[in-house]
């Protein structure tokens, strides 16, 4: 059954308690909110979600103590968007829906299983005689880079401690270290979207994984790898699908960009303000945002941005 008007007259006026009333943002982002409503039952889990926002945005917490150290995702969360960042290091806020499913399988290390069964399918299909090994196929393409290497670091694991850098003012725990064969290391940076085409890595997530070549003193790094799963639900349990990888190497504009973003966290964080580009902001990246709920930078009217939030 489709959405009624009902439905629509409520999730419309929702929306506008949400702070996007009278703005082309509005317009936007009430297109992706209905299109998520298609059903009678989806506009429902819809609109339970928005009545979920407004009441976190009533009760919304500031924190306590800011932060003192700058850690690697704080140069992600910034490049991703620096009011987002901004908002996540002044109060604290819930994750999303899409946020928790992907953390709850960032949390299973699937990296690693995927790893093994990519290992055991090549070995088969040579033992099987379906292709020649005489080429390297079980190690053959980048994957190939990880499944002869080994883990000597999972940043996964409750015990593991942050990295610190050599001055001392960037902290953070990459999701693996790899130390190959010539004990030369690599880390990998594990990503779960509901997204099913990434062709090109997310400059956030380039960022911190630059932030661990950079920043990680123990083990000198010339490159990583981004991995991407998208991840979707199966009969109630989430799966994950279409795996990417992403090779980022170390070079001097990849260090400018590090370097520069490295930069304005620190200058917002001891400034207390900067200028905001209103032209930079993206409704479907807001739409997904679990900072939205206490946002007032998204409908393009605030061009100045203050830490802490406000």
């Amino acid at each position: 059954m489709l959405i009624t008007e009902k439905q629509k007259k409520y999730i419309e006026a929702l929306v506008d308690q949400l702070g996007y009333k009278n703005s082309q943002f509005r317009k936007d982002y009430l297109q992706l909110t209905l299109k998520d409503s298609e059903s009678k039952e989806s506009a429902s889990n819809v609109i339970e979600e928005l009545l979920a926002t407004l009441e976190i945005r009533k009760k919304s917490q500031r924190r306590k103590d800011l932060p003192e150290h700058t850690i690697v995702t704080d140069l992600s969360e910034f490049e991703f968007c620096p009011a987002s960042f901004a908002i996540k290091k002044t109060f604290l806020i819930p994750k999303s829906s899409a946020e928790m499913d992907g953390t709850e399988l960032h949390e299973q290390a699937y990296v690693e299983k995927f790893l093994t069964n990519l290992y055991l399918k090549r070995a088969r299909d040579v033992s099987d005689k379906k292709v020649k090994n005489e080429d390297g196929f079980i190690y053959r393409g980048l994957y190939g880079d990880l499944l002869k290497s080994k883990i000597i670091f999972r940043g996964h694991q409750e015990q593991s401690s942050p990295f610190v850098s050599s001055r001392g003012n960037l902290k953070g725990i990459p999701d693996y270290i790899f130390k190959r064969p010539d004990n030369s290391y690599f880390v990998v940076e594990e990503k779960h979207s509901w997204q099913d085409e990434i062709t090109n890595p997310w400059k956030s997530d380039i960022v911190q994984l630059l932030g661990y070549l950079y920043g990680i003193k123990e083990y000198r790094m010339e490159y990583g790898y981004l991995i991407y799963f998208t991840w979707y639900w199966h009969y109630g349990k989430l799966r994950t699908k279409n795996p990417r990888l992403f090779k980022v190497q170390k070079n001097e504009t990849n260090k400018a960009l590090v370097t520069s973003t490295f930069k304005k966290v620190n200058a917002l964080k001891s400034n207390g303000k900067m200028k905001f580009n209103i032209g930079e902001i993206h409704p479907p990246k807001c739409y997904s945002c679990s900072a939205k709920v206490v946002c007032k930078h998204k409908a393009g009217k605030e061009e100045v941005l203050h830490f802490p939030y406000r």
